[in-house]
């Protein structure tokens, strides 16, 4: 990932956008073009007749969820994880500064109080705080307080 083409910082958290020149609304070919690589890891489930599938690509701790509209998948939702490579997870950074591993009064001081502050959605084990801000299209995961997790979707402005 490191070394893959593109005029954008291949690390630079775009809330509501995408990250570096992976973009929402993108299909698996094109994030699979920019990322120059296949998924580590693929699997498609259904929910309330909506079609989702979930790639994963472990050495660069991304993971994409597509949803299928009508006979195409279109990235929906871009997760970003502090693991499984560690070394990774500093070059993430927000325009504001804003990395993973940083303290959670950080994200707080940005972007204010969240729309959504409450224990991570799947009851996940490794997340204290699940901070959402649907205006600007992230979310922030942590474990003792440190951000662990970034998701980014689609803002609801």
């Amino acid at each position: 990932m490191a070394n893959r083409p593109g005029k954008r910082n291949p690390w630079l958290i775009l809330p509501g956008v995408g990250v570096g020149d992976i973009r929402l609304g993108m299909s698996p070919i094109e994030v699979n073009k920019i990322l120059d690589t296949e998924p580590s890891s693929s699997k498609s489930f259904d929910y309330e007749n909506r079609f989702f599938k979930i790639e994963g690509f472990e050495h660069a701790n991304l993971e994409m969820y597509y949803e299928k509209i009508l006979d195409d998948w279109v990235l929906d939702l871009i997760n970003i994880y502090a693991f499984p490579v560690m070394f990774l997870s500093k070059f993430y950074v927000t325009k504001e500064g804003i990395s993973l591993g940083d303290h959670i009064e950080r994200v707080l001081n940005i972007f204010g109080m969240p729309n959504i502050s409450d224990n991570h959605p799947d009851s996940s084990p490794i997340a204290e705080v699940y901070a959402r801000y649907d205006n600007e299209g992230i979310a922030f995961s942590t474990d003792d307080a440190l951000i662990v997790h970034v998701g980014i979707y689609r803002s609801s402005r």
